[in-house]
């Protein structure tokens, strides 16, 4: 039932459903249940990670009937960042990386470094 207040007067108009409302999901629940969580888990294992392709993966096996895009979204990004870490990379991590790599190994097929230099120019140059 919803009451609609027109601009022009002091007419309202109500409007009501005579059919039984039993669809609603509730959405004020935080996060996504753990059948979803362990779902989205395995496509994510099986290599689906963008949130569209999982929203449509869970509307292909009838997992649910509506399902808020953001609690997915919110999900797989920090799966995401469980499973492969942070999508930004430091300098320090840079560097530590290549002086890993510096030994020519003796599998042909391993990447290694010859030589490296990482400059970082700072965004604090002391201005205020």
């Amino acid at each position: 039932m919803y009451f609609l207040y027109h601009a022009m007067g002091s007419e309202v108009s109500l409007y009501e459903t005579k059919c039984a409302h039993d669809d609603h999901v509730d959405h004020s629940t935080q996060g996504l249940s753990q059948e979803m969580k362990d779902f989205v888990r395995q496509k994510f294992t099986d290599g689906v990670r963008k949130p569209n392709a999982i929203l449509a993966a869970i509307c292909c096996q009838n997992k649910m009937k509506e399902l808020v895009k953001s609690k997915v979204e919110l999900f797989s990004r920090s799966l995401r960042v469980e499973k492969l870490g942070h999508p930004t990379v430091s300098a320090i991590e840079i560097r530590s990386w290549c002086s890993q790599r510096l030994a020519i190994p003796t599998d042909e097929d391993t990447a290694y470094i010859l030589k490296y230099f990482v400059h970082v120019e700072s965004s604090n140059s002391g201005k205020i």
